[in-house]
């Protein structure tokens, strides 16, 4: 049995993830408070590498990526990058779910459904009910 070169988390790549989760964007902190602590029912990660890219929010256990896209991901040239990282990772069984600031900032409650709608398709135990009653930050 051959063995599989690890491509989670990858070494050289961790300073990078760690600036990269002390400068999150307002829309990421936003959207990390819905996700952290199994809130929906399941346990995401943030700033995860997978190869040589760094997604934004990762859940393991059902192989799902979430990024979060600013104004910059509507550029030509990153719009390209984008599709190719998106191709590496669904050849890796990802499913990329992708949000732009805007509709995280504007319709969190849509996005937040939105996600756990995925979540329950990709889930194939059921075993977990989300809970989309928790609080928003700033509020109760």
């Amino acid at each position: 049995m051959q063995h599989k070169p690890k491509i989670h988390n990858i070494e050289s790549l961790k300073r990078t993830r760690q600036k990269l989760r002390k400068g999150s964007t307002t829309s990421e902190q936003e959207l990390w408070y819905v996700l952290r602590n199994n809130r929906l029912g399941y346990k995401f990660r943030r700033q995860q590498s997978i190869g040589r890219y760094i997604v934004d929010f990762y859940c393991p256990s059902l192989h799902l990526v979430i990024e979060v896209d600013g104004n910059i991901h509507g550029e030509v040239f990153k719009k390209k990058s984008d599709s190719i990282r998106e191709a590496f990772l669904v050849s890796q069984g990802l499913r990329v779910c992708r949000y732009h600031n805007e509709q995280i900032r504007d319709e969190i409650e849509s996005v937040t459904q939105d996600i756990i709608n995925v979540c329950s398709s990709l889930d194939t135990s059921l075993s977990t009910t989300p809970d989309p009653s928790f609080p928003r930050r700033g509020t109760s």
